[in-house]
This record gives structure tokens, sequence and C-alpha cells, in this order.
């Protein structure tokens, strides 16, 4: 299930044991709500979240919104310095097909 902040909030959705943060949420409240999918019905899971260097005082103030520290993990061969890069609007579409299409031939 991929979801926004919009329709993450209300869904009750069962047995999601993992909550990938592709982007620091706003707000330590937003951060709450995702995560605490994982945490349906007695359940636990797993959350990770993609942190930027822009992302540096979200990420204390969620530290001490919980109470300790999180642990930061950085990955192999990444290159940290490398500009951001935006896809053209019009690559959408066929990432879209693409991926309809790799689904569909999984039997997914």
């Amino acid at each position: 299930m991929v979801a926004t902040d919009i329709t993450a909030r209300g869904r009750d959705v069962e047995d999601i044991s993992h909550v990938i943060n592709y982007d620091m949420p706003a707000t330590a409240d937003d951060y709450t709500h995702r995560i605490g999918r994982t945490g349906r019905a007695e359940h636990s899971g797993d959350a990770f979240t993609l942190v930027t260097p822009d992302d540096r005082g979200m990420f204390r103030a969620l530290e001490n919104m919980i109470g300790y520290r999180l642990p930061l993990h950085k990955l192999d061969g990444f290159d940290y310095t490398a500009p951001a890069v935006a896809l053209p609007i019009k690559a959408l579409p066929q990432m879209q097909r693409d991926y309809a299409r790799n689904r569909s031939s999984r039997g997914a």
C-alpha cells in the first residue's frame, strides 16, 4: 500500500508490518500516524524513514518526542553529494504503464 499523509489518516488496514517514509513527515504528529500503522491490534513492525541533511531539525524533534536516539544508517556506495533529479511529468504515464505491465507479468 502506498499512501499520502491525507489517505494514511483514518484508514484501518490490518497486518502492516513495515512503513517506509520516502520523505520526512512535516510534523511529529504526522510521523506518529504513519508509523502507528505497524502497531495495530498489539502487532509490531518496522518503520524506515529516508532522511536528508535538510531533515536534521525534524529528525531531532522526533527523537525528542519519543525520548531516545534513533539509529542512522548510511548506504554504502550512495553518492550523498549528487544533486536531486526530478523526473519530467511527461515520464510518469510511461512509468505507470511499465509498473502495471511488470505487476501483471508476475501475477500480482
